[in-house]
């Protein structure tokens, strides 16, 4: 599962780097919104987001990872016990 958040956050960053040549193509317009600098720094604050949530995503499944391999634990243990009897 961490893998596949890490390729779909790949997706993203690639989706946005197109994005941001598309946008610097046409910078002629876009120069009357906002400066290079303002436009880069958005696109930092963008990406340090994503790895932000995905650094969250990834710590909730891990943790959810441990609590479902501890309950499967239990549940064979008391299989076991069962057995035993």
């Amino acid at each position: 599962m961490v893998r596949k958040f890490m390729d779909k956050r790949d997706e993203a960053d690639t989706v946005l780097d197109r994005r941001m040549t598309q946008l610097a193509e046409s910078r002629n317009d876009f120069d009357k919104l906002l400066s290079r600098d303002e436009f880069h720094e958005g696109c930092k604050e963008i990406k340090r987001r994503q790895r932000v949530l995905l650094a969250l995503a990834t710590h909730i499944l891990d943790e959810d990872r441990a609590t479902t391999k501890a309950w499967l634990d239990r549940v064979e243990a008391d299989v076991q016990e069962l057995k035993a009897r």
